[in-house]
């Protein structure tokens, strides 16, 4: 019996032994009164302390890669999330050891902004939260006169939500980023309006004295026929220039006046589009005109879609996505009309030679950020590649066609049935039967990924057959980047394969989440390997 309690006696003591003791740490903050919480993996966050005191840490609060979230908050003042290594947080000690914390106030003067809008006149609503038909929102004032003013507690959060109502216009929704704006700001910062649309009452009551006039009933008629000839003699022009499925310039030109638009140059053209350098008739800005061809100006569903997500893609705000403008049809094609771009693609960079690392891990980040965006938004690509990335000049990362991305190009695949759904080499697997969704645009943003680190294909689709890509794209698994680049960090190889996993649902749960890992990476850099071994 003495023999049992003491083989029990030291069962116990072993197990404490090898139990990870809690910390006593005291944090550091200004003002130096914040309260400090901790959110353990799985679970809502806890309040531990506060800043200036010993703050007990369990070891259990720790994520499995080591890190600890904690959050600190004051009134008044920001609240600010933290990820700290476990190892960072020494027993009895300060954190941060280079000194206090500083969290960012809210005491500021309200912001003045100045809304441009067409009409210039309008009514501004500021939602409290976030769009919402149930929402009344705040009265804010008038666009057209004096800027308007915003409280600084409407700043407090990532967006300003705003609606825009004009009697006889459909109300017009506008997310603008608060970090976008500065005091004294104008928005749109391009200076293109945002612009309103007219209802059918709307429509009819500005024109009601036309209607009423009947001395002007016949110079009316007369006038409209006059340019439905006109018309006629320009498409007559036209078929005899097309060339291409393309429109020229001389049949183009007079068509796009109409609306608005002047051309100055041709950009570039593909199996899908010409693009065209244009302006609009009363500003000197220079946009880009993508004119669609024929073939997908008749597919009356591609077009239906077009027109769906156009609507979307309108109140798409983001830095890392190219804004929509204006759409419309000439001569039987559709055209886009976006802001114009100057840099080259992430393709034409490609063909230059290697990539900076930690210039590939800023550009992927901002990609990362940008398609997150929509995704939250309910707007999936459908076709990221390297063509569809923009570097710009300035430093920034842009994607284009987002949710209209559609191509007659060879270098496609298209289904029995004729459904265009993206370009093979970027393809997910789920997308060869027809399933695409937001897994398949992390799919292609991790193939672009390897690309961009390691100077090649992770399956070498650009000396393949379209059928030889469908066959690795299904079932070969691609050689980790870290094999390629021996001194590539072991979390980055992680976060790539995972974003190639054949089955969307052993990817990430979404590409915020594959953002904040590699976000967590970029802060806390783990030691390079050579090591292979299995996720």
């Amino acid at each position: 019996m003495k023999c049992f309690r003491l083989v029990l006696l030291l069962c116990i003591t072993g197990s404490l032994a090898r139990a990870e003791p809690a910390r006593h740490v005291r944090f550091l903050t200004s003002p130096p009164d914040a309260e400090v919480r901790v959110s353990p993996p799985g679970l809502e966050a806890k309040l531990v302390g506060r800043a200036g005191q010993l703050v007990t840490l369990q070891s259990d609060w720790k994520a499995p890669n080591g890190l600890v979230t904690l959050e600190f908050r004051s009134p008044k003042h920001q609240p600010r999330r933290e990820q700290v290594l476990w190892s960072a947080l020494p027993e009895g000690k300060t954190w941060p050891p280079a000194g206090a914390l500083a969290l960012e106030s809210l005491d500021f003067a309200p912001l003045s902004l100045r809304l441009l809008t067409e009409p210039a006149e309008v009514d501004v609503v500021l939602q409290t939260s976030s769009i919402s038909p149930n929402d009344p929102g705040q009265e804010l004032g008038k666009t057209g006169g004096a800027p308007l003013s915003i409280d600084p507690q409407h700043l407090q959060g990532s967006n300003l939500y705003l609606t825009l109502r004009a009697p006889g216009y459909e109300d017009k929704e506008v997310v603008i980023p608060v970090a976008r704006l500065r005091m004294n700001s104008t928005w749109p910062p391009n200076k293109v309006p945002e612009r309103l649309f007219q209802t059918w009452t709307g429509w009819l009551r500005a024109r009601a004295f036309w209607l009423a006039a009947g001395a002007l009933l016949l110079g009316l008629l007369v006038r409209r026929s006059m340019r439905k000839q006109a018309t006629v003699n320009r498409q007559l022009a036209f078929a005899e220039t097309a060339r291409d499925g393309y429109s020229t310039w001389q049949g183009l030109a007079p068509e796009l006046q109409t609306f608005g638009y002047q051309i100055s140059g041709e950009l570039g053209r593909g199996g899908m589009a010409v693009v065209y350098e244009v302006q609009r008739t009363d500003s000197t800005e220079t946009l880009a005109l993508k004119l669609l061809n024929r073939e997908t100006s008749k597919d009356e569903d591609a077009v239906r879609r077009m027109k769906r997500e156009i609507r979307i893609l309108r109140d798409l705000v983001h830095p890392g996505i190219v804004p929509l403008y204006d759409y419309g049809q000439v001569h039987d094609q559709w055209f886009l009309v976006m802001e114009k771009v100057d840099g080259v693609s992430l393709r034409q960079r490609l063909e230059q030679g290697p990539l900076d690392r930690g210039e590939v891990l800023r550009m992927m980040m901002l990609l990362l950020q940008a398609v997150s965006y929509a995704h939250q938004r309910g707007v999936t690509h459908r076709d990221l590649k390297p063509d569809n990335v923009m570097l710009r000049s300035d430093g920034r990362v842009q994607v284009l066609d987002f949710g209209i991305a559609r191509s007659t190009q060879s270098t496609t695949f298209v289904t029995m049935d004729d459904t265009i759904l993206g370009t093979p080499a970027y393809m997910a697997p789920e997308c060869f039967n027809g399933e695409v969704g937001q897994a398949a645009d992390q799919y292609a943003l991790g193939i672009m990924f390897y690309e961009m680190l390691t100077g090649r294909h992770p399956i070498g689709a650009q000396t393949l057959s379209i059928p030889e890509v469908l066959h690795r794209q299904l079932y070969v698994v691609p050689t980790r980047p870290s094999e390629v680049c021996p001194d590539l960090p072991v979390a980055v190889d992680l976060i790539i394969m995972t974003m190639l996993e054949k089955m969307p649902g052993e990817r990430f749960d979404s590409v915020e989440e594959a953002r904040d890992r590699l976000e967590a990476v970029l802060q806390f850099p783990i030691p390079h390997t050579r090591s292979t071994r299995e996720r």
